[in-house]
């Protein structure tokens, strides 16, 4: 198979202008939908603190033409918190017997002395 052969390089003036005339004369791009939900954020939050819900909220956008769940729009204008420097961390609790905590050797168990089963059992 024949490689292709490498075009010289175009004038540097006559790209530039042919390159932004082609980017000017592209659609512009639509805003995701969680852009264009940031945008608004400071007008949702304001509604919301009036008493305005969650469903009130995707309701008015759909009659606007924005297709915005009321899961989606509560996951937007969620305030994310971070943890305070040196916080406890959460611990989990063990309930089923294979999770359960091995008890210390030094706990007295029936058939058991020194950590070591009895043989007898």
């Amino acid at each position: 198979m024949k490689k292709a052969q490498a075009s010289p390089p175009p004038d540097e003036g006559k790209f530039t202008q042919a390159f932004d005339a082609w980017l000017a004369a592209r659609p512009k791009a639509v805003p995701s939908l969680k852009t264009f939900i940031a945008s608004i954020k400071p007008k949702l939050a304001e509604a919301r603190r009036k008493g305005v819900t969650y469903e009130q909220l995707a309701g008015f956008l759909r009659e606007q033409g924005i297709q915005c769940g009321i899961s989606t729009l509560k996951a937007y204008l969620a305030v994310k918190r971070k943890p305070k420097p040196g916080g406890k961390t959460a611990k989990r609790r063990h309930t089923s017997g294979a999770n359960a905590p091995i008890p210390p050797a030094s706990t007295a168990q029936p058939g058991v002395k020194g950590g070591i089963p009895d043989k007898d059992l």
